[in-house]
């Protein structure tokens, strides 16, 4: 079964999406604050818990956002390898500039409202499916 990280903080949301990922084999783990997330990546980076075959992150993150936790995963080397998809209907040129600028682009930048989450689930199966197993469980 795959994991994945869900960083969401709209209730809606994380029903329609858990619902239609757990009827396809996949193993939904919720993070529902940037403190939930900053813990399970700690856990995930010592070993404590499974390393994620990928975490779907929205931007929208009451407090200090979810572009932090982005930066966090992507500049940390043990958690390097994780692909992260940004799931957002925040769509800022500036924030994209910034992202590419400094190097913690995600693996994929979707907007919420230009996908259903039969397509979402589509493009995470071809996206895993094009990966080596390994990219994702290395530590």
């Amino acid at each position: 079964m795959k994991k994945i990280i869900l960083v969401e903080n709209d209730t809606d949301a994380i029903d329609m999406y858990r619902e239609i990922f757990q009827k396809t084999d996949f193993d939904v783990e919720l993070a529902q604050t940037r403190e939930e997330m900053a813990e399970e990546l700690f856990l995930i980076k010592n070993g404590a818990s499974p390393r994620p075959d990928l975490i779907l992150l929205d931007l929208m993150r009451p407090g200090a956002g979810g572009s932090m936790i982005l930066e966090q995963a992507k500049r940390d080397m043990a958690l390097r390898g994780i692909p992260i998809f940004v799931l957002t209907n925040y769509e800022n040129p500036d924030l994209k500039k910034d992202l590419k600028r400094n190097h913690i682009w995600p693996d994929r930048y979707l907007i919420k409202a230009n996908h259903t989450p039969a397509e979402l689930l589509g493009i995470i199966n071809k996206y895993l499916k094009a990966q080596p197993a390994e990219k994702t469980r290395l530590a």
